[in-house]
């Protein structure tokens, strides 16, 4: 197979399941996803031409659903991958805030919050996170702080088998009743960075299974539609709500 043609068969599988999940989260009508697929399997290679010929670059996406453009990612080890991250015309007008949880060792600490912050860009999302590990007392009060506040939680339990404070984190999150997903890493470990599994009482929450960032991350972004309607987070928030935040 071609370069070429690897390239269109990425570019048309990866919409094809953008467009599915948009679909199935109601954010597309059916006749309307089935016109767009049609569109896409005939024209998935001149696509792929443009977005690998302007990478980084906005371009129209068809149906009037906004842009698409074709970035960069990295796993833990380095090794890039494509990503394909769509724009809608006009961001949502509601400000939301993601706290993020995950162990902090080299080739972590900055990989989720860069993925992240491309992920959940389009749904105009604030990334907060703690900087460091539960260490010291004074840092706790501002991790349970940021996470009372937040509109939801995203925690990694990658490489947490000796550092579980991940755990206390979504511990605090589940008190607060902050609408959260916990991603499992389920695939190989190096020795000190070792993944224990998600405690069985929190196999109820919204828990995202994976073995590479690539997989994460598309998990991730096809699923953040529905999990944002489901919580009704694009909904101003209540009275309560904005007192309990002014209280802090």
């Amino acid at each position: 197979m071609t370069r070429a043609a690897r390239r269109a068969r990425f570019v048309r599988k990866f919409l094809s399941d953008f467009l599915r999940e948009q679909s199935t989260s109601g954010r597309l009508p059916v006749a309307k996803y089935h016109s767009l697929l049609r569109d896409l399997r005939r024209g998935s290679a001149q696509l792929a031409a443009k977005l690998y010929g302007k990478r980084g670059q906005s371009l129209p996406l068809p149906g009037g659903l906004g842009s698409i453009r074709l970035i960069d990612l990295r796993e833990c080890n380095g090794r890039s991958f494509d990503f394909i991250q769509a724009l809608p015309s006009a961001k949502p007008t509601r400000r939301l805030t993601c706290f993020i949880g995950h162990r902090f060792a080299p080739g972590i600490e900055r990989k989720p919050p860069l993925h992240l912050s491309h992920l959940l860009e389009p749904y105009n999302v604030r990334l907060i996170w703690s900087g460091y590990d539960l260490q010291a007392a004074n840092l706790f009060s501002d991790i349970v702080k940021h996470i009372r506040n937040c509109s939801m939680c995203i925690f990694d339990n990658r490489g947490t088998l000796s550092r579980p404070n991940v755990y206390i984190e979504v511990g605090v999150a589940f008190a607060a009743k902050r609408p959260m997903m916990v991603c499992e890493y389920t695939g190989a470990s190096r020795r000190g960075l070792e993944t224990g599994s998600v405690p069985s009482d929190l196999t109820g929450l919204v828990r995202i299974t994976y073995k590479t960032y690539e997989e994460l991350s598309r998990k991730l972004y096809f699923g953040l539609p529905a999990f944002v309607a489901r919580n009704r987070l694009s909904r101003p928030p209540s009275r309560r709500t904005r007192r309990r935040h002014r209280r802090g």
